[in-house]
């Protein structure tokens, strides 16, 4: 066999596969689509029409409805996010970063980045409070469990309904 005849083949065979991982691909999304909505909606409201926190199924495992939250803090609303944070004994959720964009080849003045940067380097850093999305949510749904008023708009908040199996324990 030519070499340019095993080349085309491996060519075909790429087309071939490139398609199938797409097609594979597109089918998953599909599928936690479904999933997502049966989590999210179907089942929950199934549930919550019949009084049902959780149910066991035949091979033992639970499912159960929690309540979650989606969260966040946008740019606009981040100030006032802050302040609510402070203003309510939260304040420590906050944290500061100090940015420096260092070029390309200024390895050796970023190994070096003490709290003389701008000596250093004539970069001017960036200062930005931030509370990390993990830490956010976890800090509203706990708030929210205890009956505390978390302010919605400012965190963009977002409760849902989630049903989640736990698979059955080893016998």
């Amino acid at each position: 066999m030519s070499d340019l005849k095993r080349i085309v083949e491996l060519a075909n065979l790429m087309v071939t596969q490139t398609a199938a991982v797409a097609k594979i691909e597109e089918d998953l999304k599909t599928a936690k689509r479904a999933l997502q909505r049966i989590e999210t909606e179907d089942l929950p409201e199934l549930m919550r029409e019949v009084g049902m926190a959780s149910v066991t199924l035949e091979d033992g495992s639970v499912i159960e409805v929690k309540e979650e939250v989606d969260c966040g803090i946008s740019e606009e609303r981040r100030p006032e996010a802050h302040k609510w944070l402070i203003d309510n004994g939260f304040g420590g959720l906050i944290k500061t970063e100090v940015v420096v964009a260092f070029g390309r080849g200024e390895q050796e003045a970023a190994e070096t980045f003490s709290a003389e940067v701008v000596q250093l380097t004539g970069q001017h850093p960036m200062v930005v409070e931030r509370v990390h999305p993990a830490t956010l949510k976890s800090f509203v749904k706990e708030q929210m469990e205890a009956g505390a008023s978390i302010p919605a708009e400012t965190f963009a908040l977002r409760p849902y309904s989630k049903a989640k199996l736990k698979p059955p324990k080893n016998r």
